[in-house]
């Protein structure tokens, strides 16, 4: 084969190529090129919410707190900030008074007795721990003489920490507040049973699994015990 006739050759060759490859091409615009965006890698769309701060978190428990310490008397409001002074919530406590005793009927008529009272609210992730309570002491200390402090919290307290609350020569109470803002303890310490002898506290035995609290005698000393 000659020089020529082999170049006619493979320039028809090359050339059907070319007709073969264009006719099995796509169509202009059948499948548009699209450019890359960051959504093309991460879903930006979801309905996960962004996980609560610490500072969020401790703000919707104080709330939860208000509520349900409101069921049983307590008059609150949200202190809060930097000079708070150790107190998130304060207020008064409305003692609720029974007509009768559960041991004997009641003599005499008693109104309800009304508490000044601090509250500190806690929601960590484990047991309060003996270091709470000094901080409860100390912030209880400046208050008037005739104030009561409660501690709240959701997970409950170490055996030490109780035991330093009840012989604690303060008034204190030691509360537990569930999710459900159902108060599930409530436990005074030995002071503050001297100042409001009349003190008792029902557990209920029903699903809600919560406490009542009434008055059932005399009212509040007026001076802390120390």
């Amino acid at each position: 084969m000659s020089t020529t006739l082999c170049r006619k050759v493979l320039a028809r060759r090359s050339l059907t190529h070319l007709r073969i490859s264009h006719s099995l091409s796509s169509p202009p615009g059948l499948f548009p090129r699209r450019r890359h965006t960051t959504s093309d890698s991460f879903d930006v769309s979801g309905d996960t919410p962004p996980p609560l701060s610490t500072v969020a978190i401790g703000n919707l428990f104080e709330e939860s707190c208000v509520t349900s310490l409101s069921r049983h008397g307590m008059h609150l409001r949200r202190i809060g900030g930097k000079d708070d002074r150790g107190v998130d919530l304060r207020g008064t406590w409305t003692l609720p008074s029974s007509p009768s005793s559960p041991l004997q009927p009641r003599t005499r008529p008693h109104s309800p007795t009304t508490i000044p009272l601090i509250v500190q609210c806690k929601h960590e992730r484990s047991k309060l721990g003996p270091k709470y309570m000094r901080e409860l002491e100390g912030t209880l200390g400046r208050e008037p003489s005739d104030t009561i402090a409660i501690m709240a919290c959701r997970e409950g307290y170490s055996t030490t920490a109780k035991e330093m609350v009840y012989g604690s020569p303060c008034p204190i109470a030691l509360v537990v507040v569930d999710e459900e803002t159902r108060l599930v303890s409530f436990v005074p310490n030995r002071v503050l049973k001297t100042v409001v002898p009349g003190l008792l506290v029902v557990r209920s035995q029903g699903r809600d699994g919560g406490v009542g609290m009434w008055n059932w005698d005399v009212p509040i000393e007026p001076v802390r015990a120390v």
